[in-house]
C-alpha cells in the first residue's frame, strides 16, 4: 500500500452515526447489582494524558473481524482483553454478576468488582446526573435500587447489545516502552503479557459499563468487552482528555501471530514510527447533532480502480441533512469497508471486470459476496485491482490485494482457496442508516493518526506491518 496526492474536484462532505440506545432493566437484575456493590461514588476521572501511552494490539487469533488490546482494571489490576472501536464511545467489560456473557467464553475473562478495592458504582439522583452519551440517551438512574445507581443499555449496528450498570475504577495502561528495543521485542508475539521494562500509567476514576447482559457478535467474540475511542463524552479519549491518538492494525491475512500498537497521545519522534503523514481534514457534522458528532469523518471525493476514476454519483458521499445516511467515517470496529448502493454497485462491477477472468467466481455460502476459487498454486501470484480512495485535501489511500480480498477459511478446501471481496453494501443512501464506513480490513498496515485538536486525520504506510 502507498500514499500519494491527487487533486479531484467534487463537493463531497461526510459525517454520520447509526448507533441506537435504549434503557431498560428489570428489578431482579437491580437486586443482584445492589447485593454485590462494594462502594459507590459520583467521582470523575483523574486525567493524566500528558505523555504518550502505548498499548499493544493483538488479534486473539481472529483471522478477520476485530483487533484487541489488554487493559488492566482495578486494584489489584485484572488484565482484560477488549476490542478497540473508534465507532462507539462506551467502555464496557463482561462483568459479574454476568447473566449472559455470550456463547464463547474460552478467551474471555470476567471482571470481578468485589476483588477491586478501587471499584466504585456511580450513584445518581436523576437521569441527568448519570454520565451521558453523545446522543443524550442510553443511561438512566435506577430509582428502584438503593442506593440509586446509573444503568445503561447500549446497542450496535450488528444488533449486539450490552446492558448493565456504570462504575468507576482505576485503569492502568501497561504499555509505554522505555526503549524502542523493548517495543520491538514485544511486537513479535501474540502474547498479552507486558515486559517489565514498560512504564505504567494509572488513571483513577475511569467510567466503564459492567455488562451483565450481553448479546450478539460483540458478546461472542474473543474479547471481554469494548474500548470506546470515538469523540463521545464516555469514550476513553474524552475521559482522559486526549487530543491525539494513533494506531497501526497489522495485516493478518497470512498469519494471526502479529501485533500492532495503539498510542494515546503524541508519539513525538519515536525512532521506528513514520514521521511523514499525509492529512485530510476531519469533517465536522454540519447541522447535525447527537451521536453523529462523535465519529471520525473524512471527505470522500471519489474511488479509482487501476487509476481510473469510477463514475459514482456525487450524492453517494455527502451526509444527509438528518445525519442518518451517507458520509464516510473511519471505524476500527467494522471489519469491511461498506459503501452505499449508489457507490457499491459501480465499484463491484468495475472490480470484477478488472480481476483475472480465468478465476472461477463462486459463492461463499451467504450468496451476497463475490468470491473467487483460487488453486493453491496461484495464491502466491494472485493480484487484485488497485483500489484508491480519494479524500479531501489531496489525500489518496492506495489499497493492495491484501486490503481488497480476504480468505474465507470455511469455504476453502484442499482444491481451492476461496478469496472474497472485502467490501460490503450498506443499502441506498436514500434509506436512513445507509452509510459509507472505512473498515479495519482496509486500514491494515497503515499508521493512522486521529489529531482531534487540529481536526485532521493522517495516514502513512507501515513498512514493517506495524512493528514498533
Amino acid at each position: 500500500q502507498s500514499l500519494s496526492h491527487t487533486h479531484i474536484e467534487t463537493g463531497a462532505r461526510t459525517h454520520n452515526l447509526s448507533l441506537t440506545h435504549t434503557t431498560t432493566m428489570n428489578s431482579t437484575i437491580l437486586v443482584l447489582i445492589v447485593l454485590m456493590l462494594a462502594h459507590s461514588t459520583k467521582g470523575e476521572v483523574d486525567q493524566q494524558a500528558d505523555a504518550a501511552q502505548i498499548l499493544k494490539l493483538i488479534t486473539l487469533n481472529d483471522t478477520f473481524g476485530l483487533y484487541y488490546t489488554t487493559l488492566s482494571v482495578g486494584t489489584p489490576s485484572t488484565p482484560i482483553s477488549v476490542s478497540i472501536d473508534t465507532g462507539s464511545e462506551l467502555n464496557w467489560l463482561k462483568c459479574l454478576p454476568c447473566l449472559d456473557c455470550g456463547d464463547t467464553m474460552s478467551n474471555s475473562r470476567l471482571f470481578m468488582p468485589y476483588k477491586s478495592s478501587t471499584f466504585n458504582v456511580i450513584e445518581c439522583i436523576t437521569n441527568q446526573s448519570c454520565p451521558q452519551t453523545s446522543s443524550g440517551r442510553g443511561t438512566s438512574c435506577a430509582a428502584s435500587a438503593t442506593p440509586h445507581i446509573c444503568i445503561y443499555e447500549y446497542s450496535y449496528d450488528d444488533n449486539s447489545t450490552t446492558t448493565g450498570y456504570l462504575f468507576r475504577d482505576t485503569l492502568t495502561i501497561e504499555g509505554t516502552p522505555s526503549s524502542a528495543a523493548a517495543a520491538g521485542a514485544a511486537a513479535n508475539s501474540n502474547s498479552t503479557q507486558t515486559p517489565s521494562t514498560y512504564k505504567n500509567h494509572s488513571h483513577e476514576g475511569v467510567a466503564f459499563g459492567c455488562g451483565i447482559l450481553n448479546t450478539g457478535v460483540e458478546a461472542t467474540n474473543n474479547g471481554s468487552g469494548i474500548l470506546g475511542l470515538s469523540r463521545g463524552p464516555l469514550s476513553l479519549v474524552s475521559q482522559l482528555g486526549i487530543t491525539k491518538f494513533s494506531y497501526c492494525l497489522p495485516q493478518r491475512g497470512h498469519s494471526t501471530n502479529v501485533s500492532g500498537y495503539l498510542i494515546l497521545g503524541d508519539h513525538g519522534t519515536h525512532p521506528t514510527l513514520p514521521m511523514e503523514l499525509q492529512y485530510t481534514t476531519m469533517q465536522p457534522p454540519i447541522n447535525v447533532t447527537g451521536s453523529a458528532t462523535q465519529m471520525y469523518y473524512m471527505g470522500v471525493l471519489g474511488i479509482s480502480i487501476n487509476g481510473m476514476l469510477l463514475d459514482i454519483p456525487a450524492s453517494a458521499f455527502p451526509i444527509s441533512s438528518d445525519g442518518l445516511s451517507g458520509g464516510m467515517y473511519l471505524d476500527s470496529g467494522t471489519s469491511f469497508t461498506t459503501l452505499v448502493r449508489e457507490a457499491y454497485t459501480i465499484f463491484q462491477a468495475e472490480f470484477v471486470a478488472a480481476m483475472d477472468p480465468s478465476l472461477m467466481i463462486v459463492s461463499n455460502g451467504n450468496g451476497r459476496r463475490i468470491c473467487y476459487a483460487v488453486p493453491p498454486s496461484q495464491t502466491g501470484t494472485l493480484v487484485a485491482p488497485r483500489v484508491t480512495f480519494h479524500f479531501a485535501d489531496s489525500l489518496d489511500v492506495h489499497l493492495t490485494t491484501d486490503h481488497s480480498l480476504w480468505v474465507d477459511q470455511v469455504a476453502s478446501d484442499a482444491v481451492h482457496d476461496v478469496y472474497c471481496l472485502g467490501y460490503d453494501e450498506a443499502g441506498s443512501v436514500l434509506i436512513p442508516g445507509a452509510q459509507n464506513v472505512f473498515g479495519n480490513h482496509q486500514q491494515q498496515a497503515f499508521h493512522i493518526e486521529f489529531d482531534i485538536g487540529a481536526s485532521r486525520i493522517g495516514f502513512a504506510s507501515s513498512s514493517n506491518n506495524c512493528h514498533l
